[in-house]
């Protein structure tokens, strides 16, 4: 048998070897060990279970790179093409110059973790600020990166579409659905995931540049256009970033400026919207078993809605919304992959209704202990 297993083992290898390459398996999991949270005109809860669970592939041959990201805690994992998060390819088709497309993330945002919980931007909130920019993942991208970090900086020029569509009647226009009568009329606007996208219905560009000062300080800025047919105005935002770091400390800054507009009966609807967020976060190395940190961030929302047709969420009015946020925390280093952290989170959010001259006030407080693996 041994000899069997040599002989064997002999003749493969240079199978592999021709064809070598190399692969790997990442993950994250963070698990919600006792969250705690009191929101206004709510009871007071507490939550145990997975906040996240995600799973990462990746794969090199030669010039050739392949990254396929699994999003296991999505709740409408079923639904088609809507497991991975990220299927790309990379190559590398000279120094440096790297062609990047499939499914994926557009490079915008910093996108950097707060303290219990993510950034607005990623969806971290209690009280919805009311912005419509999220994170651009889960897009169809083609992306060129030119630079390395022998030159200092990268940069990120990346076309992409949304990876699902809104579907159509027999003569092309959006499928709507309704309930209830004017003006308590809601409207809904179905959708479908697609593999590709045609630039007739929708498309964007955006472009990224990321500057490496020194090995502490990184800086970046970043651009971004999307037009979609049935949207009354093309949306567009930018974005200024910045990463400080060394042994004793961590300091992070993002300020995202955008304008978005979307389909009368699309989620979220809105005819106008201009929206500001701003972040500012440092974690400071205490000693080896333990880390502090703190987070604060801001949103700023003007939003237009629609007034035609005239519906719940489509009355013409102005809201304004301002929403605060402010975490601290403990992260207790378990292992150079595992810890616990332990935080606390203030929101206050301030609602101005133009048209009819109201104004509301609403707190949230959210006590939390995380337990964060990565493999």
């Amino acid at each position: 048998m041994i000899r069997i297993a040599l002989l064997l083992l002999c003749a493969i290898t240079p199978t592999f070897s021709a064809y070598a390459f190399e692969a790997s398996i990442r993950g994250f999991i963070a698990l919600d060990m006792l969250v705690v949270k009191k929101t206004e005109g709510r009871k007071q809860e507490a939550e145990t279970g997975i906040g996240t669970l995600d799973l990462k592939v990746y794969a090199t041959q030669d010039d050739f790179s392949m990254k396929i990201k699994l999003d296991l805690d999505d709740s409408r994992i079923g639904d088609a093409y809507n497991l991975f998060e990220e299927a790309t390819v990379s190559y590398r088709a000279m120094p440096d110059h790297q062609i990047i497309m499939g499914k994926g993330k557009v490079s915008f945002h910093q996108m950097h973790w707060g303290v219990i919980s993510p950034s607005f931007v990623d969806g971290g909130a209690e009280l919805s600020p009311d912005h419509s920019l999220y994170d651009l993942d889960n897009r169809l991208v083609l992306s060129w990166r030119y630079g390395g970090f022998s030159r200092g900086f990268f940069n990120y020029l990346t076309y992409f579409g949304e990876a699902k569509s809104y579907s159509t009647n027999s003569d092309g226009t959006p499928r709507v659905s309704s309930t209830g009568t004017a003006p308590n009329q809601r409207f809904s606007l179905s959708y479908r995931n697609e593999k590709t996208f045609s630039s007739k219905d929708q498309a964007g560009i955006a472009n990224k540049f990321e500057l490496f000062v020194n090995r502490e300080l990184t800086l970046s800025t970043a651009g971004m256009y999307y037009y979609n047919s049935i949207n009354p105005k093309n949306n567009w935002a930018f974005d200024v970033a910045g990463r400080y770091s060394n042994k004793d400390i961590e300091i992070w800054a993002e300020y995202v400026h955008a304008f978005t507009s979307t389909f009368y009966a699309a989620n979220y609807a809105t005819f106008r919207k201009h929206e500001n967020l701003l972040q500012l976060g440092a974690e400071y190395y205490m000693t080896e078993f333990y880390n502090v940190l703190a987070n604060v961030e801001a949103a700023f929302v003007n939003n237009q809605h629609h007034s035609d047709p005239v519906g719940e969420f489509n009355d013409g009015k102005k809201v304004k919304t301002k929403t605060y946020k402010a975490e601290v925390g403990v992260k207790l280093k378990l292992h150079k992959s595992a810890f616990i952290t332990l935080g606390g989170q203030v929101e206050k959010q301030n609602t101005v209704i133009e048209t009819d001259n109201s104004d509301n006030d609403r707190h949230a407080y959210l006590l939390a202990s995380k337990f964060s693996f990565f493999f």
